[in-house]
């Protein structure tokens, strides 16, 4: 559907369009792509489902690391066993679930 530079091209314009996205847009993305039977309400992809799926869990560094663009392809396009959702997503329901998976970053220790 969309060539690599395409993509994030859209994904970046969508993400900067919606720079604060409202919280309840962001969980409405994030129950609309199913992101809490596997992820959990905390990101941390200890439900049932994440375990026989092997969910990542959202919260770490490692994930917390990567850019907009590069969680927002993960999603879009789907990861080992989890799904795409980019038939299912608008690119600014995606940017919004990335606004989710940034509000669960683990506070610095």
């Amino acid at each position: 559907m969309y060539g690599r530079l395409g993509f994030a091209l859209t994904v970046a314009l969508a993400i900067a369009s919606v720079p604060a996205v409202a919280q309840d847009q962001a969980a409405a993305a994030w129950k609309k792509g199913n992101c809490k039977m596997c992820h959990g309400d905390d990101g941390s992809g200890s439900t049932p489902a994440g375990k026989a799926m092997g969910a990542r869990d959202l919260r770490v560094p490692a994930v917390q690391k990567q850019t907009d663009v590069e969680i927002a392809k993960i999603v879009a396009d789907g990861r080992k066993k989890m799904p795409a959702f980019k038939n299912k997503l608008s690119e600014k329901e995606i940017a919004a679930v990335v606004s989710c998976v940034r509000s669960l970053a683990q506070p610095a220790k």
